[in-house]
């Protein structure tokens, strides 16, 4: 995965990106790889997420659809995804992070292996269901 990183991020216009597997028999996800900006301090911290409607990768596993959220602190448009959808940001501001825009997207074959989620901060542009 370090060697096609830059790669990642070149392509979705992207500063960080998550790589989540699948595990406990389907019950949540993993983080597996960080990637960009800051992603060497995340790398020592375990980060589990379960399959609920309750975080942006958790609810992508639970629903297996992709979602593109251009700012992750207008809970109305989270609330237009899901009701119980939120945007926990104590991970990422405690690691000097300000999270702005997310695209996430489901890895499945027949089932689902993992989520990828794509990250932009504060002062970049958003997400667009566009690619430029």
């Amino acid at each position: 995965m370090k060697q096609i990183e830059g790669t990642i991020l070149d392509l979705f216009n992207a500063k960080l990106f998550t790589i989540f597997q699948s595990v406990d028999n389907g019950k949540e996800i993993a983080a597996s790889f960080m990637g960009g900006i800051g992603s060497e301090k995340g790398q020592d911290i375990e980060i589990k997420v379960p399959f609920t409607a309750t975080s942006l990768a958790g609810y992508v596993a639970l629903s297996q659809r992709p979602i593109l959220v251009t700012d992750v602190y207008d809970s109305a448009s989270l609330e237009d995804i899901h009701p119980r959808l939120q945007w926990d940001k104590s991970f990422s501001e405690s690691q000097g992070l300000f999270f702005k825009s997310m695209l996430v997207v489901p890895i499945k074959d027949d089932i689902l292996l993992g989520v990828i989620q794509l990250i932009n901060l504060k002062e970049d542009e958003p997400f667009t269901k566009t690619i430029s």
